[in-house]
């Protein structure tokens, strides 16, 4: 009996590593959110991290349409400092998100409730050739 209650409990580690390996393989952009590199130094916005970042700035337009929120993006390399301003006729405070480059920030609107917005990362859109 305890040797199958060990082999249960191996079995299962061993499929919750899996699923993670073949996300981070085959979705990597679910797992490429910074926020934790882009941090203020000396009042500019700058990334801390040892890794490029794509950061958007943007102003919180309304909080039921935050996809919506006007943003600038620019692509930052380890402890560059944002260089980039937003128009200062836009409402709101501003905010940023970060993710690893080359994948690019956005909200996106919750599984689980749909009127909830969180922070992610998409895959670059190759067709427009859209750099930052």
């Amino acid at each position: 009996m305890k040797r199958r209650g060990l082999v249960a409990i191996a079995a299962f580690v061993l499929l919750s590593l899996g699923t993670c390996a073949l996300t981070v393989l085959l979705k990597p952009e679910t797992t490429a959110y910074a926020g934790e590199c882009v941090r203020r130094v000396d009042g500019a916005l700058t990334n801390v991290c040892e890794t490029d970042v794509v950061v958007a700035l943007c102003r919180d337009a309304s909080p039921a349409s935050r996809d919506q929120d006007p943003c600038v993006y620019e692509t930052l390399t380890p402890y560059a400092v944002f260089t980039r301003t937003l128009e200062t006729t836009s409402e709101g405070a501003p905010y940023t998100l970060a993710c690893h480059a080359p994948f690019e920030p956005e909200w996106r609107r919750s599984q689980g409730n749909y009127q909830r917005f969180e922070k992610a990362c998409r895959k670059p859109d190759k067709a427009s050739g859209q750099t930052f």
